[in-house]
């Protein structure tokens, strides 16, 4: 079994645990998932492109980004995906260190916004924007997470890889079972 279908099976019992049903939408067709390098010129890895071929995004959130107090992400279809990746253009600045503090050295500096960030979840209508990095420092991995917060809009290094990134999301979810309302609530899923 794929490490990738293990954690979606992880994440389906964790919404059985709260009492709510984890929906999927249509698996990914492979001429949509080969669209993605086609259009962007970005490779992403096979953990992310076998969630894709579970389900083409979701209609609730699915992921945790962060330990206790997490913020919550809608997973992005693969159009979803590449309508935000044509949004961002590449903005660049010269000050060496960001308002709020030093971007981590994994993490491009000088760069608000990359043509080789693949947009994959997103909250708040963007406002928050979890990416795939296929282009990271020397001290980076390429396939890094990466996490744009608008206000004070900044760039957070957030997981080594997908599958990485996907096991930890579902590590804290698990956490958060022990209050199924809270957790409910966390992600939104009122009745």
């Amino acid at each position: 079994m794929h490490e990738i279908q293990r954690e979606f099976d992880r994440l389906d019992d964790i919404y059985s645990r709260i009492g709510r049903v984890l929906h999927r939408s249509a698996p990914a067709s492979d001429q949509e998932i080969s669209s993605i390098v086609s259009e962007t010129g970005i490779s992403v890895d096979d953990s992310l492109k076998a969630l894709w071929k579970l389900s083409n995004g979701s209609t609730t959130m699915w992921f945790a980004e962060g330990e206790r107090d997490f913020t919550p992400y809608y997973f992005l279809s693969i159009a979803e995906a590449l309508e935000f990746w044509r949004m961002q253009e590449q903005h660049e600045w010269l000050d060496d260190e960001e308002e709020w503090g030093e971007r981590d050295e994994r993490i491009q500096k000088h760069v608000f916004s990359h043509r080789s960030w693949m947009p994959f979840a997103v909250f708040n209508g963007g406002s928050h924007m979890l990416y795939f990095d296929d282009a990271p420092t020397d001290e980076g991995a390429r396939g890094q997470i990466i996490n744009f917060i608008h206000d004070p809009d900044l760039m957070y290094w957030s997981s080594a890889s997908f599958l990485d990134f996907f096991r930890a999301s579902n590590n804290t979810l698990e956490e958060w079972t022990v209050d199924p309302e809270a957790l409910r609530d966390k992600l939104h899923l009122w009745d």
